[in-house]
């Protein structure tokens, strides 16, 4: 007999072609995950990663081959080698006589000894006037040394070298001065004028 309109045992409403499909026994229908889990259980994400993981610990052995590679060649010496030593150029020795005291010089190394027409090598002073910052550095160097100096005395560095042109240079061009001295060049940026 068919009950329309009715409830059966608190399951809600039963009308017309309503067919109960399942028998609820708590919880959730199995559709929506009341069933045990099917197959093995899930691995932990670190599992998961392992050739990741490996991956990167070949590139950080590569990166710090490369490393101690660069950092071991180059002129052939060890870096320990870099830092220099002192070494003794004379030691004193005494030596008691009886009626005089003597002292007697050993060298370890050669004393140079000043010769009496040491004059140092002095080098004309180029002109680098007009020309830009780069050009004039490779000029100078080796046998002088350069500074830069804004001409507009707003003390900007100079980063891009080829962006500055010299407007003046101390001390001036022709005059004789000693190797490696350092000459003043005073720079502007194209288009401005100096102070």
């Amino acid at each position: 007999m068919t009950h329309y309109g009715t409830h059966d045992q608190g399951h809600g409403y039963q009308g017309p072609g309503y067919t109960q499909p399942y028998q609820q026994t708590g919880g959730y229908p199995p559709a929506y995950g009341n069933q045990p889990p099917s197959g093995p259980p899930p691995r932990p994400s670190w599992k998961r990663r392992w050739p990741l993981w490996a991956a990167l610990g070949v590139v950080a052995l590569l990166f710090v081959s490369c490393v101690a590679a660069i950092a071991s060649s180059g002129d052939g010496k060890s870096s320990a080698s870099a830092t220099p030593t002192p070494t003794p150029t004379a030691t004193l020795t005494t030596t008691p006589a009886p009626a005089t005291s003597a002292v007697t010089v050993a060298s370890t190394q050669p004393v140079a000894q000043p010769t009496a027409n040491a004059t140092p090598e002095l080098v004309a002073v180029p002109n680098v006037v007009g020309s830009d910052l780069q050009s004039a550095q490779e000029t100078l160097f080796p046998p002088l040394r350069s500074t830069s100096i804004d001409a507009t005395g707003q003390g900007r560095m100079q980063l891009w070298d080829r962006n500055w042109v010299v407007v003046r240079q101390d001390p001036p061009a022709g005059t004789q001065v000693e190797a490696l001295t350092d000459i003043k060049l005073y720079v502007i940026k194209p288009g401005e004028t100096a102070r």
